[in-house]
């Protein structure tokens, strides 16, 4: 790693554990002030990281199109306590997943990905998708009038999260294994924003969200300084 990135690892880490804190005692003040500095830390780093290792410009400019919307979905998530604001910061995040969508599939073009490596990542993605509708069927859990959002944002996540992985198997890189890790935190992190809104309402699941979408986030925009 880099100086910049260590140093960016550094503040992050630690703004995160005060952003535990702050959630915690719902303080939303300082949970927006917290959590607004975070994402535009990872959004920098990922800047950053494109600017001094520019050599794949489309998949960089495609993944910081994707990280924009995070970002933008962060603060608007953060700055909005209504149920509309929180579907309408989910479309946010979704078309965020339908870039990094994209670009995950133009990486398996442009990286030779055999059908046989990444179908695996297919299936198990149908496999969740079942089990979703399987658990709504059952009222193991209800997502309400926003049930189609929340199983297209769900699948598209997956997917990425899914995709990602394959590549990381095949390309065995420090990039393709950065990204593929933090976007499987990044597709954790959501199941656990899904249980928090729609089963449990516990601070425990929320911080279980929080610790692995902003780990997850991290590693996404980190790998970016490490594509060859």
């Amino acid at each position: 790693m880099q100086l910049y990135q260590i140093l960016f690892l550094v503040v992050y880490a630690v703004l995160l554990f005060i952003y535990f804190f702050v959630e915690v005692r719902q303080n939303r003040t300082n949970r927006i002030v917290v959590k607004t500095i975070l994402a535009v830390l990872y959004f920098a780093l990922a800047v950053v990281g494109s600017a001094l290792n520019f050599t794949r410009p489309i998949i960089q400019i495609a993944m910081l199109v994707g990280l924009v919307f995070t970002l933008a979905g962060d603060i608007f998530l953060v700055t909005t306590n209504t149920k509309e604001g929180l579907v309408n910061g989910g479309i946010i995040f979704y078309v965020g997943n339908i870039a990094l969508l994209a670009t995950l599939v133009y990486m398996i073009n442009i990286f030779g990905v055999p059908f046989t490596t990444y179908s695996w990542g297919l299936l198990g993605c149908f496999v969740l998708f079942i089990l979703i509708i399987v658990a709504q069927r059952l009222k193991l859990i209800s997502f309400g009038n926003s049930a189609w959002l929340v199983v297209a944002y769900l699948m598209t996540i997956s997917i990425c999260a899914l995709l990602s992985i394959c590549i990381a198997t095949y390309r065995q890189s420090v990039f393709a294994t950065l990204f593929a890790v933090g976007m499987t935190l990044f597709m954790i992190s959501d199941y656990f924003i899904v249980l928090y809104n729609y089963k449990w309402r516990k601070k425990s699941i929320l911080i279980c969200n929080s610790a692995s979408y902003f780990a997850g986030i991290f590693l996404v925009a980190l790998s970016l300084g490490f594509l060859l």
